[in-house]
This record gives structure tokens, sequence and C-alpha cells, in this order.
């Protein structure tokens, strides 16, 4: 059997660039998952005080993010089953989902990306931040595609109840 011998340098750099990868894909699902986190902390500073243990702030922060979640996918249910039975209501659902999961992450990195790059380019510094906004906003709506017919398991219930109950209603 032929042996190859593995650098060491190279292995450590191999592993550090794998964790890059992984600190930007949290990095973006923070980003994506933002609209939520916030809500959920304006929601936990009206339940908690400010001199609660640090882990029921960020417990209580995390559980609102998870109900909202849920939420979100309970009006994705009901825009499907509005869509379906042709009625015009779910444009007005649809519009709010963008909103609350599109616009607040698309914001931000316009804000970012704007004041960097027109340091570093005024002329091309423009253009690129919306291309760059504009993408992120695809990114966010790919995360719940709130058009096709489908949820992630942790959501599955409640996207299902919510396409139930305009079955019921419509």
């Amino acid at each position: 059997m032929y042996y190859v011998p593995i650098d060491s340098e190279q292995y450590i750099f191999d592993r550090n660039q794998s964790a890059f990868g992984l600190l930007a894909k949290w990095l973006l699902k923070a980003l994506l998952f933002s609209p939520l986190f916030i809500t959920g902390y304006l929601l936990a500073s009206q339940v908690l005080q400010k001199e609660e243990a640090a882990v029921l702030w960020i417990a209580t922060t995390l559980g609102f993010a998870y109900l909202l979640f849920l939420c979100i996918y309970f009006l994705k249910g009901m825009v499907i089953g509005l869509a379906e039975r042709k009625n015009l209501f779910w444009i007005v659902i649809f519009l709010f989902c963008i909103a609350y999961t599109c616009i607040g992450p698309a914001w931000f990195v316009y804000q970012f990306c704007h004041n960097f790059l027109l340091r570093l380019s005024p002329n091309v510094g423009n253009y690129v931040t919306w291309i760059i906004t504009i993408a992120t906003s695809m990114i966010c709506y790919k995360q719940y595609d709130f058009l096709s017919d489908g949820a992630p398991t942790v959501a599955l219930l409640t996207y299902r109840l919510g396409y139930r109950v305009t079955k019921a209603v419509a």
C-alpha cells in the first residue's frame, strides 16, 4: 500500500479553511433569520426585566424567534391554500411575509455595503451595492420560498394547519 505523507501545515490550512466556510454559513443563517431574532428580542424585553439572567434572556429570545418561525410557516400554508382557491387575500399575506423576512436583511446589507463600496469606488460602488442587495433579497426569499408547497420538518405541522384553516374557511 502506498502511503502519502500529510504535511502538517497543509492539514492546518485545510482545517482553518473549512472553519471559515462554516463561519460564513453561520453568518448567512444569522442574517437570514435576523428579523426573527430581533423581533424575538423585542418580545423578550416586554416579558423579562433587565436584572434577569443572560441565559434566560437568550432562551426567551430564541423561544420567541422559534414561535415566529412557526407563525411564518403558518402564514405560508395560508398563502398556498388561498392561492389554490383563487382567493386574492393570499397576496396581502404574501406581501406581509416578504416584507417581514426579506426587507430587513436586505436593508442591513445595503447600509453596510453602500458605505463600504462607495469609499472604494464612487462610480461603481452604487451599482455593486444594489446587485448585492438584490442578491441578498433573493437568498432570503429562497430560504422561505413562499409560493412553493412545502416546509421544513420542524414547521411542517404549523404549515399544514395554515393550509387546512384556509381549506375550512375559504
